[in-house]
């Protein structure tokens, strides 16, 4: 299921004010996952005129979107049970901004510069699960989607 990537909306084309809709996307992670629907998005976006239905359901997921969590289960060290590891994306201004200009791959650094406010990338996870002796580290660079941070995580 990691390797695909699908889309449901719950067959709605675009949320309405006080309505919720949940997106499952079979994506990696949460970089991925919001850059692919931005891009399934801009696919099916032919103009970028304000008023393309689109174009709105960008401005208005960008105004609405509260949150996005991925998650993952890691196999534990003893291989016996799995954990959870999660990437927190809280969707504050800079996120907000980042998805109406379809910035999305800058995303990653909200996630890294707004730890205080709640958010953790799947590599704070993993090096959390790691550390607790959970996870070995096979795995968690097996589950990382930034290797090098993960490294530097574990320097620290």
């Amino acid at each position: 299921m990691r390797e695909s990537s699908w889309l449901m909306l719950g067959g709605r084309t675009a949320p309405e004010p006080a309505q919720t809709i949940h997106a499952l996307l079979a994506l990696p992670a949460m970089i991925q996952s919001q850059i692919g629907f931005i891009d399934w998005l801009r696919k099916h976006n032919k103009t970028r005129k304000p008023s393309n239905p689109f174009q709105v359901f960008i401005m208005q997921l960008a105004s609405t979107l509260q949150g996005v969590i991925a998650q993952r289960l890691v196999p534990t060290v003893d291989k016996n049970r799995r954990v959870l590891a999660v990437e927190i994306l809280l969707a504050n201004e800079a996120a907000r901004n980042l998805i109406r200009e379809g910035k999305v791959h800058q995303l990653h650094n909200v996630l890294e510069t707004c730890r205080s406010q709640g958010m953790r990338t799947m590599e704070d996870s993993l090096v959390q699960l790691y550390r607790s002796g959970l996870i070995g580290y096979d795995q968690a660079v097996i589950h990382s989607n930034d290797l090098e941070s993960l490294n530097q995580l574990l320097k620290r």
